[in-house]
């Protein structure tokens, strides 16, 4: 459950998280990757709930499509990043690739029918 290995670098992130901006926060997250995917990706994890869409996406951007973590969810939280970041083509692609897996029971619908809308 942990991100970024070890113990001491959580207070850490949670200090990032709540002082810096988005452009800091961007540089220090790009720190994750020197780590692995099941890091970078709970780092992402922690990123999308607290609501920071796009340092959320940089992780999720750099993760290898065939990496053990690339889930219907890892595949709902990338495109609800997007759709936050103003990407909506990118996001249904991401959202389509969650349903296939099987994430049928989470807000894929209604972010699939507001693209729609948007698009029309």
């Amino acid at each position: 459950d942990a991100y970024f290995v070890t113990l001491p670098v959580r207070p850490m992130l949670q200090a990032v998280l709540t002082w810096c901006g988005p452009e800091q926060l961007v540089r220090y997250v790009r720190l994750a990757l020197d780590f692995d995917w099941q890091t970078v990706y709970k780092t992402a994890q922690k990123l999308y709930a607290e609501e920071k869409w796009e340092a959320a996406m940089v992780l999720y951007q750099e993760i290898p499509a065939d990496s053990a973590v690339v889930t219907a969810v890892f595949w709902h939280d990338a495109g609800v990043c997007l759709y936050r970041l103003g990407q909506p083509k990118a996001a249904k692609e991401c959202l389509e690739n969650a349903k296939s897996l099987g994430a049928a029971d989470r807000d894929i619908e209604a972010y699939l029918t507001w693209i729609g809308e948007a698009e029309a």
